[in-house]
């Protein structure tokens, strides 16, 4: 099927405002980001910096010696732990 795209494709494409939608991803954006992973969690709105100036979150993977603590990152961080959410990557 030409043309199309897989929903895992799709889902990928896709990032958030600050309230939680979806919203389109730019094309310059990879694929491989935290709001695509699997250890990353949206901030409340609450702790959401205003409109346009991105998204953050929490990543939950605790790296090996770490005490406590997660790392907060904005969704379109990537890091050497990334794991997608709607692939076997």
């Amino acid at each position: 099927m030409d043309g199309q795209i897989s929903i895992t494709e799709y889902q990928n494409s896709l990032s958030y405002d600050r309230k939680g939608r979806t919203t389109e991803t730019p094309s310059w954006v990879p694929t491989k980001r935290c709001n695509n992973c699997i250890h990353w969690e949206m901030d409340p709105v609450s702790d959401q910096p205003p409109d346009g100036w991105g998204v953050n979150g929490l990543c939950q993977f605790i790296h090996e010696g770490q005490q406590g603590g997660y790392q907060h990152t904005d969704q379109w961080s990537k890091c050497q732990d990334w794991r997608s959410k709607y692939a076997q990557d």
